[in-house]
């Protein structure tokens, strides 16, 4: 590491610890408290005025804690901005999108006029339950359903969530790298949107477009250390520019005007890829390489880097706290920083060596989400030239309009999945067993004490899995997936039964892999809305499942609808249980209390079923209402899975009534008023200790030998345990 800081330029070195203080300076002033942030201000300005040597780099400090300050303020004037509640009609901006949000497609709009009255106010999300074609830079008159709550969409503060019902485009922008970014993307989606998983890699390559790739495939691209394929980095950006000027040869045969026009197809690009944090860090170390050949100053790749960091902090202080920014610097770093080979072959080291710089640099912030996936170097290894290869055809296969060449692209594309499904199941490193497989591998470089270290680098992956196969004893997990429903029920034998899925399509694959499942006993869909099925068919695509329970809905539509018939394809044996049915799973026994009956509403409709684990059962309860409640009569239950995301809709004292000593609540962040303070207030006055995912994260339970033992991942007080 010395010996490549060394090697950086002295005028790069500067700047690098110049984007190292700015980072600093502009974290600290958003999170930090003002008054705190202020104080800082100060004692860096004092600093800088009495000791000249250090003049520079406190008063950067000082502008970039200032800089982070005002983003701060800035982004709760927007979370706490009021805004219009109800049926609106208004002229917008279209700012940014589209983004995926389950059946619907969700924007970043600016609102420019309400009737006929002028209105400035902060962004909102817009949601378009019929997916209406919108650009970004239109001007549109919209009609909906405004829902003032604050939100985070990308990592953008936003005041409310606006339902669009009716859209109408005024006009589209003036704006010429809008209009000509807005054309290179739909000639890219134009042409990789068949459908398929490869075509649709193709347009994640390209412009970093991921919205028609699997929610499976993403989250096994993540496992196997991947997923920065499908974030654009300085290779799509060097190919862009490579396409652009083979376009435009005859204007840029001269080295000014090359660089004249590649400024000008960098916005293009940026529009194109939507500004996400990778694009705008890829893009801006190009910008800057461009610039200096205009002005005869050489910039070599860490200044490029470190003026980047700089500028796009203060200039946008917020991505100080986003991942995608990080991850991308910190890879490009390791990237750089990876030694030259000197060993034959050469490309074949060269890319192990600039894979595990990266890998290697990206760790620590991998850690925070997780774990590390040890085979990501072999894996990228393999998929690095298929990406490379892809990536290139598919170019040449959009500039020409061929589909012969695009779906070359998508066979190499669906080659770098199949390496993503190969590696996703191996070995997944936490800090232990990461720091004990590179002491093992660095203690390699020691020819005699090679097998001391070959033995420790296994004992590192055995340590980094200590969290992989079946637990110890009968664990039921409350997964935080949003607003919406899904648990885990692990058995020691390898036991496994899924009950819902949750509103995400990849929030039950995520929790299924992280937990390092292989197959599933028996997956139960509780009834028929979204916010319980939708992550259920992901599940069955890529998890052998034994046997499928549902309620027997009439006329199943959406995801109830394409879970059946995906279940249907592969075989999976499928059954309505009737009431009284008693399954045993390994160390469960599941019976079937309801529906009692045929429902018109779909909530009351649900599966509801006990759990038992030798004296002791969890009551699963879907989203039964009062009306199927009141059917079911009393039933007791140690823990009790509240209905419904805790609203209003259940009767308090047929809940208070099962007597359990702990009651789940599964939510997340809503408009709804979930869950209701009447049914906090009536389970807490019963002496039932409430727990809510929102609030706890996933809540682990475990039925040990003589007690049931709780664990969450974030501590909420009254609601905390242990319980005694």
């Amino acid at each position: 590491m010395k010996g490549a800081w060394a090697a950086i330029p002295g005028a790069s070195r500067s700047v690098l610890i110049a984007a190292l203080i700015t980072w600093t300076g502009v974290g600290s002033g958003r999170f930090l408290s003002g008054r705190f942030v202020l104080l800082l201000v100060v004692i860096a300005g004092v600093a800088g005025i009495r000791l000249a040597p250090l003049r520079f780099w406190m008063m950067l400090l000082a502008i970039a804690m200032v800089s982070g300050l005002a983003s701060q303020f800035r982004e709760a004037q927007i979370l706490d901005a009021e805004v219009p509640d109800g049926q609106i009609a208004m002229d917008v901006e279209v700012v940014s999108g589209p983004f995926a949000y389950g059946e619907a497609t969700r924007y970043v709009i600016r609102p420019r006029s309400i009737e006929t009255t002028r209105w400035a106010g902060p962004p909102l999300a817009a949601v378009f339950r019929n997916k209406e074609p919108a650009e970004v830079g239109d001007i549109a008159r919209v009609e909906g359903v405004i829902h003032p709550h604050s939100l985070l969409v990308r990592g953008r503060p936003l005041s409310a969530t606006y339902e669009i019902d009716h859209f109408d485009v005024i006009r589209v922008s003036a704006n010429p790298f809008v209009r000509l970014g807005n054309l290179v993307r739909a000639r890219v989606l134009s042409e990789t949107g068949d459908g398929s998983a490869g075509h649709s890699m193709v347009a994640g390559f390209l412009i970093g477009d991921t919205g028609g790739v699997d929610e499976a495939d993403i989250e096994a691209m993540r496992q196997a250390g991947l997923s920065h394929f499908v974030a654009v980095s300085g290779s799509n950006v060097a190919l862009f520019l490579a396409g652009w000027w083979i376009v435009t040869l005859p204007l840029s045969l001269n080295s000014r005007a090359r660089a004249w026009l590649g400024l000008f197809a960098l916005g293009i690009f940026v529009v194109a890829t939507r500004w996400e944090p990778s694009v705008v860090r890829a893009s801006g170390m190009a910008t800057l390489v461009l610039v200096g050949r205009l002005v005869t100053w050489p910039v070599d790749r860490w200044m490029a880097l470190g003026l980047t960091v700089l500028v796009v902090l203060l200039v946008s202080p917020e991505l100080s706290g986003a991942l995608g920014f990080q991850l991308s610097v910190a890879a490009t770093a390791g990237v750089m920083a990876a030694p030259r080979p000197s060993r034959r072959p050469v490309w074949l080291w060269s890319v192990l060596y600039v894979t595990l710089g990266a890998q290697l640099a990206v760790a620590p912030l991998l850690l925070r989400l997780g774990t590390v996936p040890l085979l990501a170097p072999l894996a990228n290894l393999l998929a690095a030239p298929l990406v490379s290869l892809s990536t290139t055809i598919a170019m040449a296969g959009v500039l020409l309009g061929s589909e012969h060449l695009v779906g070359i692209a998508a066979w190499c594309a669906e080659g770098v999945l199949n390496v993503a499904w190969a590696a996703r199941g191996g070995p997944q490193l936490n800090w232990l067993g990461l720091l004990v497989v590179l002491v093992g591998a660095l203690g390699m470089r020691t020819v005699r004490l090679r097998p001391l270290f070959v033995s420790v680098i296994a004992v590192g992956i055995v340590v980094g899995r200590l969290q992989d196969g079946p637990p110890m004893a009968p664990t039921v997990v409350f997964a935080d997936v949003g607003q919406g429903d899904s648990s885990i029920l692990m058995g020691p034998g390898g036991e496994v039964i899924l009950i819902d899925g949750g509103p995400d399509p990849a929030g039950a694959i995520a929790e299924l892999s992280g937990r390092s499942l292989k197959r599933i006993d028996l997956v139960i869909a509780s009834h028929r809305h979204a916010d319980h099925v939708t992550g259920l068919v992901p599940v069955l695509k890529r998890f052998p499942v034994g046997l499928v329970w549902h309620p027997g809905h009439v006329d199943p539509d959406g995801p109830y609808r394409e879970l059946l018939v995906e279940a249907a394809t592969l075989g999976i044996p499928i059954e309505v249980p009737r009431v009284g049915t008693v399954r045993h799973v390994g160390p469960f026994r599941i019976e079937v209390l309801a529906p009692q009956r045929r429902y018109k509403n779909p909530n009351d409709q649900s599966i509801v079923v006990s759990v038992g684990v030798d004296d002791r059962s969890v009551l699963f309860t879907g989203d039964v209402e009062r009306v199927a409640q009141a059917d079911l009569g009393p039933v007791r239950a140690d823990v009790l899975k509240v209905p419904h995301q805790g609203a209003i809709t259940s009767d308090p004292g047929w809940l208070t009534a099962i007597g359990s000593q702990v009651a789940v609540i599964p939510v997340g962040p809503n408009t709804y008023g979930h869950p209701s303070p009447e049914i906090v207030a009536a389970l807490t006055d019963a002496g039932t200790r409430v727990l809510r995912t929102d609030l706890n994260g996933d809540i682990v339970l475990t039925f040990e030998a003589t007690r049931m033992a709780w664990r969450v991942e974030r501590c909420v007080e009254p609601a905390c345990p242990p319980f005694d």
